[in-house]
């Protein structure tokens, strides 16, 4: 073990008896000062629950839509499931152990486990992020910066979609390292994405508002 690895195992195990204190004085003062503590102290899985509004999850239920119609609206709280499980069983082990996934299942299981986890886990990964480029690159060019990216723009169609693709990539890995850097990056970080998390949450809550009063209403039916 690197000494890298033995300070970011020494920062988890303080982290972690502060926050236990913080939630042990927080229960001690009732239910809601605990639901602030925990609301407080959650971080990334903001981002994954906002994964469910995203637009590769939107392509992938329409695409089974059209193939099967209603016969697979199974699917879906099905894969919210599994997902959940997985998500579940990745935090306990890491966070019991503060160590990485990869190394967990290469000590204790397997390389065959290990690779095939992270194999699945990168494919799974690119699969999701294409329609999510896809869309960001429409929004960009159609909504916010139509003048300079857009069909009229100042670039070429390919030109404009390689500029957006790259700048969003550089902002991704960028985010990605900061997250790596430590606990108080991580914590900027975790900042970030609900900041994020709320606006899309404001985004969608206000068109829902606009479509019920000055789109003639809605029939729920």
């Amino acid at each position: 073990m690197t000494d890298t690895e033995i300070t970011r195992q020494e920062e988890h195990a303080t982290e972690v008896e502060i926050i236990r204190k913080d939630l042990k004085a927080a229960r001690n003062k009732g239910k809601g000062p605990l639901l602030g503590a925990f609301f407080r102290l959650s971080g990334p899985g903001f981002m994954q629950s906002a994964l469910s509004l995203g637009g590769g999850s939107l392509a992938a239920s329409l695409y089974l839509g059209i193939l099967g119609g209603t016969e697979f609206l199974w699917l879906q709280p099905m894969a919210s499931l599994t997902g959940i499980v997985m998500l579940c069983a990745v935090s306990y082990v890491v966070l019991s152990t503060g160590e990485n996934p990869f190394n967990i299942l290469n000590d204790h299981i397997g390389p065959v486990v290990a690779w095939g986890w992270l194999l699945g886990a990168g494919v799974a990964s690119l699969v999701w992020a294409f329609p999510q480029f896809s869309l960001a690159t429409a929004v960009i060019r159609v909504n916010l910066l139509p003048e300079l990216l857009g069909e009229d723009g100042l670039f070429e169609t390919g030109t404009s979609q390689l500029i957006i693709v790259l700048v969003i990539a550089l902002v991704c890995i960028s985010m990605v390292w900061a997250y790596d850097a430590g606990i108080k990056a991580a914590k900027r970080f975790d900042l970030f994405l609900k900041a994020l998390i709320a606006i899309m949450f404001l985004s969608f809550f206000g068109v829902l508002v606009r479509v019920l009063f000055e789109g003639g209403g809605v029939a729920w039916s």
